[in-house]
């Protein structure tokens, strides 16, 4: 549903897509802050905010497995017109693509991943673990493609080592595989003009 409204705001209005997440985004989550207050639920707010992997149960990993497989069965089948329609939404348009339906998919799939990391990063630091391993493959890498795999593989060594960090430092799981991210990132900001000048950029 939230996919849904946030693609039909995209769509009528002119006020980007960055700025109608913010607002879709902040939106619901003052609803739901309202809506525990005023039904009362027993919710430990701060596992909420910030996640807390190890309270994850069996039910909780078999619905994230079955995220996980609808999202990735979602973009194997479709990478190709969602790529198109990224970079040129007009020439996907006059190829006579379903625009509007690909809209929609790529918002359903974007929330779906998030649902999916709600348990483990928290609804605060979702959209870290979102923007900054694509963030760090970007610059490391030229092609779009290529980025796609290395801010996976960033993405897998954030919430593995922020996991075991967490683990063993007695810390909280989310802001730790954030702080894991925004090092790889800081890591290839830095290491970007030494890469450029021996041109090991990854091609």
């Amino acid at each position: 549903m939230i996919a849904l409204f946030l693609g039909f705001i995209i769509k009528n209005t002119n006020i980007g897509e960055d700025t109608s997440i913010g607002i879709i985004f902040s939106s619901f989550f003052a609803l739901g802050f309202v809506l525990i207050s005023v039904l009362d639920v027993s919710i430990n707010l701060e596992d909420l905010l910030f996640g807390q992997i190890l309270a994850v149960s069996t039910v909780d990993v078999f619905v994230i497995f079955i995220l996980a497989s609808v999202v990735l069965s979602t973009l194997f089948l479709f990478f190709k017109q969602i790529l198109f329609y990224s970079f040129d939404p007009l020439g996907a348009q006059v190829r006579n693509l379903n625009v509007t339906f690909l809209n929609y998919l790529f918002l359903i799939i974007l929330s779906l991943s998030i649902v999916g990391s709600l348990q483990t990063v928290g609804i605060v630091l979702v959209l870290s673990m979102l923007l900054i391993p694509a963030a760090a493959a970007k610059l490391v890498t030229k092609t779009f493609v290529k980025s796609i795999k290395i801010s996976a593989f960033f993405g897998g060594v954030s919430s593995v080592a922020g996991l075991y960090l967490s683990y063993y430092f007695n810390l909280p799981s989310g802001p730790t595989m954030s702080l894991v991210a925004s090092g790889i990132f800081m890591l290839s900001l830095l290491s970007r003009k030494l890469l450029l000048k021996r041109k090991l950029i990854i091609s």
